[in-house]
């Protein structure tokens, strides 16, 4: 099923360490996994967003047969920050398209791709720096609270090590408007190309 999102744009995924299209552009060395550890999620969220990020981290759970297994934290204190392990955390962060992080990866974008003239806003972004932890930035914008969950799978997938695949029928493709609004069996195989599981005995959870 492929998501109709209301707004008037073409609504992009990003990461700092992936570009559009699969032309890769490192900016940062990728950690090897990120399993087992603690995401911890804003207090800023609303409550019904925050309970899809929630549900968006369980999906990858089960769907990996645990393989990737993160603790949640909600309610998390941006300023804390500095007291958690940075090699054992991810946060997840929202903001607004006037993050100047935000601003500077839409205009490498527009730079690097053939803009037809459409409205570019990125609705997600993966941060990862070495030395901090990684960071998942979750626009505050239109979308719907379901929305909103799809862009936390596809950015946990940027987290878990998937990059911008070629196929739509994919999590992970970069154009929301185009890309699949669920795990699919193509996320899962990719998944297992980095792992070395086998991903005919996952099954996508619902």
């Amino acid at each position: 099923m492929k998501l109709i999102t209301r707004i008037i744009s073409v609504l992009l995924f990003s990461c700092l360490i992936a570009c559009v299209s699969g032309s890769r552009r490192t900016v940062y060395p990728r950690s090897t996994v990120a399993l087992n550890k603690t995401i911890y999620i804003d207090s800023e969220f609303e409550i019904g967003k925050r309970n899809y990020i929630i549900e968006a981290i369980k999906n990858w759970n089960c769907s990996t047969n645990n393989i990737v297994n993160y603790k949640i934290q909600t309610d998390f204190k941006i300023e804390y920050a500095q007291f958690i392990d940075p090699e054992k955390s991810i946060i997840v962060v929202k903001t607004t398209d006037k993050n100047p992080i935000i601003k500077n990866v839409e205009d490498q974008i527009r730079e690097e791709s053939q803009d037809d003239g459409s409205t570019l806003s990125i609705v997600g972004l993966f941060h990862e720096k070495e030395g901090y932890p990684k960071i998942i930035y979750m626009v505050d914008n239109n979308l719907s609270y379901y929305e909103y969950g799809v862009v936390f799978l596809h950015e946990e997938g940027h987290l878990n090590g998937l990059d911008h695949p070629d196929t739509t029928d994919s999590i992970m493709y970069f154009r929301m408007d185009k890309a699949s609004d669920t795990l699919t069996q193509n996320d899962l195989e990719q998944f297992c190309e980095i792992y070395k599981c086998d991903a005919s005995k996952m099954k996508v959870c619902k």
